[in-house]
């Protein structure tokens, strides 16, 4: 989840979004930010409810 908000709210460039996660291989911060996408997490809500 972090990954895919750093790229789409933040506009992060993957090298940057990996060095901040600890992650090596550029590839696998775009692995992860392609299979929270194919979710459907873009249509979830981004705002905190009231209870």
């Amino acid at each position: 989840m972090a990954t895919y908000l750093s790229r789409t709210l933040g506009g992060h460039k993957h090298s940057e979004i990996g060095r901040v996660l600890g992650l090596e291989k550029t590839s696998s911060v775009s692995s992860a930010y392609l299979r929270m996408k194919g979710k459907g997490v873009a249509s979830l809500p981004l705002t905190l409810k009231k209870r």
